[in-house]
């Protein structure tokens, strides 16, 4: 799979809720085509959501295919 980062943030969710990543990426595809994505991803593995940026058409991505990169890239860039 292929994704290019383009940003990420980490956000505290107020004074009691648990706190989350914020992943912005495009994913491209075999055939080459670019899907500009964001990605929330909370402390434990499993959730992980995944959403198409600028679409109101299907917007079912799976995002157990994307967590283990997105973590990767998170872990990688808080070291």
């Amino acid at each position: 799979m292929k994704l290019k980062m383009k940003e990420k943030a980490y956000h505290r969710n107020g004074i009691g809720g648990e706190g989350f990543h914020v992943v912005k990426f495009v994913y491209i595809d075999e055939c080459d085509a670019e899907y500009p994505m964001t990605a929330t991803i909370f402390k434990k593995k499993g959730q992980c959501a995944v959403l198409q940026d600028n679409t109101n058409v299907d917007n079912a991505w799976r995002g157990d295919e994307f967590e283990k990169e997105l973590r990767e890239y998170i872990k990688a860039k808080w070291l």
